[in-house]
């Protein structure tokens, strides 16, 4: 098993914010992460700075699969879980949408449709990669982008 050296969310934690070329960089390498799971039918569901390990050379590698959604029996999943267990099949790379079952997911990096409880697709990880990235550069997330943050924020943490 190789060594992880810290998460991604430790690096902007001590640096306060990353600066551009190193942004690139990172940013680079989930991109291609999720492009890999996406051309195997897998949502990650929860991209997030926590959620990618750093290596001590500073290759960045995506982990935390808990809420990842495989949306079509593939050779891929009889690889890595032995056989197709719980996950529909869908024919049609457009329907590969799938609902979560209630809200799940880290609320600040979440997709305006995974906020509303609707059907997510691979779409869903490239608005938390965006939200990751402006996370990288600013050294925090962008609240105000999705009204549904501070509605569902006000209905979680409400006292009384």
């Amino acid at each position: 098993m190789e060594f992880m050296h810290e998460t991604l969310k430790k690096r902007i934690t001590e640096n306060t914010k990353l600066d551009e070329k190193t942004t690139s960089h990172f940013t680079h390498q989930i991109t291609r992460g999720l492009a890999f799971l996406h051309s195997k039918y897998v949502i990650h569901c929860d991209i997030k700075p926590e959620n990618i390990l750093l290596t001590v050379d500073g290759v960045a590698k995506l982990a935390d699969f808990g809420l990842s959604i495989i949306t079509v029996e593939n050779d891929f999943f009889r690889e890595v879980k032995g056989e197709f267990q719980s996950q529909p099949a869908y024919n049609d790379m457009d329907a590969n949408l799938k609902n979560l079952g209630g809200i799940k997911g880290t609320l600040t990096h979440m997709s305006p449709e995974m906020a509303k409880e609707k059907a997510v697709g691979f779409a869903a990880d490239i608005f938390s990669l965006g939200v990751t990235v402006i996370e990288m550069l600013t050294g925090d997330t962008p609240r105000h982008v999705n009204p549904c943050h501070s509605t569902l924020a006000n209905l979680c943490f409400r006292s009384g």
